[in-house]
């Protein structure tokens, strides 16, 4: 089919790879399904989490939702490092 044979551009592939871009762990094509799957899903909680921070930052109704959440994105991130040197 005409999709798999048309070249991407360069800006169109990092686009599209997410761990090339924001991903705060490397290479993950050694990795079990398992893991890959369990890794997507804390990069879109990480992801979720920033965005509810943001929101957060910018209504500030209750000041210990900021600190909340900048932990539970540490906690995210820590996930993650343990998952990727595992």
């Amino acid at each position: 089919p005409f999709f798999f044979t048309r070249p991407r551009s360069p800006t169109q592939k990092k686009r599209l790879d997410w761990g090339e871009i924001k991903s705060p762990v490397g290479d993950t094509t050694l990795m079990d399904k398992k893991s890959k799957k369990k890794l997507e899903v804390l990069r879109k909680r990480h992801d979720k989490l920033r965005q509810q921070l943001t929101g957060a930052k910018s209504q500030m109704d209750d000041p210990g939702e900021v600190e909340m959440i900048e932990k539970q994105i540490e906690d995210v991130k820590s996930e993650i490092e343990k998952l990727k040197n595992s």
